[in-house]
Formats: structure tokens, C-alpha cells, sequence
């Protein structure tokens, strides 16, 4: 009698269990099949933000429910929120609310993780920037999807990516007070990789604007910025326009930083002579062995450039000005050395309104 009754109880629990699974299916479908309707009527109400909203948000609630219902999550399931997500920060204008969905999108992808689900590589990117204007920004956890996301084959490089990825790096450091030297050595690192990818991926010069901008609020010495440059020197880009622009990025970098009496920025100078001899490289030259006091060299260069096309005048005056005064005080260093005879010749040989001083 006792084998029978266990035996009655265990096809009543089978048929109770194979009901339960039925009806969490059953519900699975419905809270799939509500989410999909709002967002099909929200599709008819393009020209009432407000209605449209609301049923786009009516869709995001019913995939929460059917996440915490349905076996089996998986990427299509991620890809659907993201998809009612996008919708409702269209529309959305609440920065407050828009923080609160961001959240709720963080906490399915962080779900969907903890679940072992294969997350689709084109997520990272996503999730690094949902990190960022969440309601209580992770910057960390940021910073670990956005090196991710560059690690995906198919990551490909943006001005907007550049700028947040760039900009959450800063943060990250002005979050430990600044005392991270390693974040700091990562910032300056990932600053010149970051202007080489900028050149190579031909993005706008808002971009290397905005990354300088964030970079000089970290960087005030060349004792920082000379260890980092010299390996990047070694893997210019092989584009000519490309690599030109590079150079003259750096160079604009060390002259800011008044790095300019360090070995590579004559490396840097050199380096553009040989891919552009234009009249501003030359120029540069010109300056770099002047700053040296090598005069005769300096014009030497300041000749040369004469001879390239200039087209504007303004320029041509302020060449002539400085071969003008650097002749002049040739004249004048000859004759603090009591060479007055070297010093007359030299004076001799000025023209213009200068000839009278020189004598």
C-alpha cells in the first residue's frame, strides 16, 4: 500500500512539475509577445512623442519580464533591449530618466554575463559608454569593456569613440586624486597612439583637439612626455600625409611643452625634413639650429626656404626679417669678440635699413 502511494505521488508531482514548466513558457511567450506589440504600436504613433514613448517603455518592461521568466537567455534577447533602449533615449529628454534606463540595460548585460551567455563582441563598446552615464558612473568598469571593445576584430575607430574612451581614462585618474602614476604613464601612452590612430584613421581635428586638451591638463613636463615619445618615433605611420601630420602634431606637442633643446625634438625635425621639405619644416630647422646658435646654419636654411613657394607675403617679410637679424648680430658677435675687422666686413655686406647699424 505504501509503494503505491509513492507512486501516485510521484506521477502528480511529474504532471505538476511538466504543468509549471508549461505555464513559464506560456508566460515566457506572452511577455515576448506584449513587449513586441508595444513596440509595433509605438511604430503607428511616430507624430505623438509622448504616446511613443510610453509604449517603447511599456516594451523595455515587458522583456525585463520576460528575462526573469524565459530559460535560456541569449544574445538576441540583449540585442532586442538594446534595440528598445535606442528607442527610448531617442525620445527621452529626462536626463534623470535616461540615467535610470541605462542603469536597467547595465543590469540585464551584467546579468546576461553572470549567466555564462556568449556576449556579443559589438556589446563591449556599448556597455563601456552605459558605464559612463550611468547614474553612478563606473569608471573602472568602463575602462574594461572600451579595451575590450578595441580588442574586437571588427572595433573600428570613431571621433566618438575616441573622445569617450580618452575622456573616461581621465576620469578613472582624477578619481585616485591623480597620485596613479601608472594611469598617468597610460594617459601620456595612449595619447600619442591615440594621435597616430587619429592621423591613420583620417577622424576630425576635433578629436586630436579634444584628447590635447585633456592631455595638457595632465602633462607639464617634458620629463614626462620624452620617455613615451621616443618609442613612438619608431613606429610612425607609412603614409606620407599621414605621417606629416603626426610630426607636426608632436612637434607642436614638445614646442608647448618648451621641450625644445631635447634630442628628439631635433629627431623630430629631421625626420619631417625628409618626408616634406616644405617651407615651414625648413623654417623649423631654422629655429632648432638658431635656438642651438648656429647661426650660419640657421641661414643657410632661412635661404633655402626662400626658394620654396610661398604664397604668402606676410611670411616672406618675416623670413627677410629674421635673415635681417640674425646677419645683424653676426656683425655685433664679431665685434664683442674684438674681430673689428671680420665685424666691418660683415657690415659691409648688409643691404637695406639694417646696413647703417652694422657699420
Amino acid at each position: 500500500m505504501k509503494l503505491k502511494t509513492t507512486h501516485t505521488f510521484f506521477i502528480l508531482l511529474v504532471c505538476f512539475l511538466s504543468s509549471a514548466q508549461v505555464d513559464v513558457a506560456k508566460q515566457c511567450k506572452k511577455a515576448k509577445y506584449d513587449a513586441q506589440q508595444s513596440r509595433l504600436k509605438a511604430k503607428e504613433f511616430t507624430n505623438d512623442k509622448k504616446l511613443a514613448l510610453s509604449l517603447y517603455k511599456a516594451e523595455f518592461n515587458f522583456l525585463l519580464k520576460a528575462e526573469g521568466i524565459c530559460e535560456n537567455y541569449s544574445n538576441k534577447g540583449l540585442k532586442l533591449f538594446y534595440r528598445s533602449f535606442s528607442s527610448i533615449k531617442k525620445i527621452e529628454k529626462d536626463k534623470v530618466l535616461r540615467a535610470k534606463y541605462t542603469d536597467s540595460i547595465l543590469s540585464v548585460y551584467e546579468r546576461a554575463n553572470a549567466k555564462g551567455v556568449q556576449i556579443d563582441s559589438m556589446f563591449f563598446g556599448m556597455a563601456a559608454t552605459w558605464y559612463t552615464r550611468s547614474s553612478a558612473p563606473d569608471y573602472f568598469k568602463a575602462d574594461v569593456q572600451f579595451q575590450k571593445a578595441q580588442s574586437w576584430s571588427k572595433f573600428k575607430l570613431s571621433d566618438y569613440n575616441t573622445q569617450v574612451y580618452y575622456k573616461n581614462l581621465y576620469n578613472l585618474y582624477v578619481k585616485t586624486d591623480r597620485t596613479d602614476n601608472e594611469l598617468k604613464k597610460r594617459l601620456i601612452s595612449e595619447y600619442f597612439r591615440l594621435s597616430t590612430a587619429i592621423s591613420d584613421n583620417k577622424l576630425k581635428p576635433k578629436s586630436q583637439m579634444f584628447i590635447s586638451q585633456i592631455f595638457n591638463n595632465v602633462v607639464r613636463s617634458c620629463e614626462d612626455i620624452l620617455p613615451e615619445l621616443a618609442g613612438y618615433l619608431k613606429t610612425l605611420p607609412q603614409q606620407q600625409d599621414v605621417k606629416i601630420n603626426s610630426l607636426n602634431n608632436f612637434i607642436d606637442l614638445l614646442d608647448q611643452k618648451k621641450c625644445s633643446d631635447s634630442p628628439e625634438y631635433e629627431i623630430l625635425i629631421d625626420t619631417l625634413l625628409k618626408v616634406d621639405r616644405s617651407v615651414n619644416s625648413v623654417i623649423a630647422k631654422a629655429k632648432l639650429l638658431y635656438a642651438k646658435g648656429k647661426n650660419n646654419e640657421a641661414l643657410d636654411m632661412l635661404n633655402e626656404a626662400k626658394t620654396l613657394e610661398i604664397t604668402d607675403s606676410t611670411l616672406l617679410e618675416k623670413i627677410n626679417k629674421k635673415i635681417a637679424g640674425i646677419k645683424l648680430e653676426n656683425v655685433r658677435n664679431q665685434y664683442n669678440n674684438k674681430s673689428y675687422k671680420k665685424a666691418y666686413s660683415l657690415g659691409k655686406a648688409l643691404t637695406g635699413s639694417i646696413r647703417a647699424e652694422g657699420l
